[in-house]
């Protein structure tokens, strides 16, 4: 095995992943930035940090470990969260396993931003959280909102044991509730502020066209089996049951964007608009939602 130096070795991932036919969007979007972040992990630093003393060697241990992770992202084509256990969401760094979805939601950058100017969210607010998988969001608005109340759900157990581990990393397992939970059904029946969903919302026939890092997900965090919009249909409808008077919905359907408005013209959908060009997410507030019926299809 050869001792490179940090420069080199980032040279040299690069290269190789590169030239791998590797899809890159779970987290860094190139070949440099995910060399930079498996670099960064084996020396035991942040991610975006920056890395220092270019020209200085690599350990032996350093080196084989470095080496082992980009020739499984090439060989495997997992993704480079997966293969590292760690994922970074709103500013806070997160244990991952092929569990739950690896975080990339557009949704950070609102919670880092305490929702404004979308919505007028009090400190103190009680917050539910549906399909909260790795336990990312919940936890990123329990901390950037500190006196806030946050309960989290989601239909997989295994799920729920990452998103248990990520609270006792961040010291919040007395502050947030998790129920192992199909959307609204095991959830206590009281009020919320706000109701924030990244639920399944790709359609069987966009997943059956996926690139094979997601195949690596859980398929369950992905797809709902059909059109992208069941399990969206039911947080709209039973978000009216659940939300204060003065509440709000927040739902993430990325790509599907075009086919909600399309299926649901005459919902009054507000979406918003993320700096980093990105959209998909949309808002809807309780008078709103209570004038819906079942099924929405019939609106």
């Amino acid at each position: 095995m050869n001792i490179l130096t940090r420069k080199e070795s980032i040279k040299w991932a690069i290269h190789e992943l590169g030239q791998s036919g590797l899809y890159f969007g779970h987290g860094p979007h190139n070949a440099r930035d995910e060399a930079v972040w498996a670099l960064l992990n084996v020396l035991n630093k942040s991610n975006g940090e920056t890395v220092r003393n270019l020209d200085k060697e690599m350990s032996r241990d350093e080196q084989a470990r470095f080496n082992d992770i980009i020739q499984k992202r090439t060989e495997t084509r997992q993704p480079l969260a997966y293969l590292l256990n760690e994922a970074w969401f709103a500013g806070l760094k997160f244990y991952v396993n092929p569990d739950v979805l690896v975080p990339r939601s557009p949704l950070a950058e609102i919670i880092l931003d305490k929702f404004t100017p979308w919505l007028k969210i009090n400190s103190d607010a009680n917050i539910l959280e549906l399909c909260t998988g790795s336990g990312c969001i919940a936890i990123s608005i329990a901390t950037h909102l500190p006196q806030s109340r946050v309960t989290a759900s989601d239909i997989s157990g295994k799920a729920l044991k990452v998103a248990e581990r990520n609270l006792e990393i961040h010291d919040l397992a007395g502050r947030i509730q998790l129920y192992n939970s199909d959307l609204y059904k095991n959830i206590p029946r009281e009020k919320y502020d706000l109701i924030i969903s990244n639920p399944p919302y790709v359609s069987l026939n966009e997943y059956n066209q996926l690139q094979d890092e997601y195949m690596h997900e859980p398929r369950i965090g992905l797809t709902d089996e059909g059109d992208g919009l069941v399990l969206v249909e039911e947080i709209i409808l039973g978000s009216a049951d659940r939300l204060n008077e003065n509440g709000y919905l927040v739902v993430e359907v990325g790509n599907t964007e075009a086919i909600v408005k399309s299926k649901w013209p005459n919902i009054p959908f507000q979406w918003i608009h993320f700096s980093n060009s990105l959209s998909g997410v949309f808002i809807l507030t309780y008078e709103q939602v209570k004038q819906l019926k079942t099924p929405l299809s019939a609106i």
